[in-house]
């Protein structure tokens, strides 16, 4: 099963930014959900 996690990117440059700009500046950024495998746990 993937766990999400949310984060913020700009839509000029591409480079991630903290979530709270994205709330700031909603033209100019964007958040994404990104997909990761959840950790085996042992």
């Amino acid at each position: 099963m993937a766990t999400v996690r949310k984060v913020g990117r700009d839509s000029g440059n591409g480079q991630f930014v903290p979530i709270k700009e994205t709330i700031k500046h909603p033209r100019t950024t964007e958040v994404e959900k990104i997909k990761y495998p959840t950790p085996k746990k042992k």
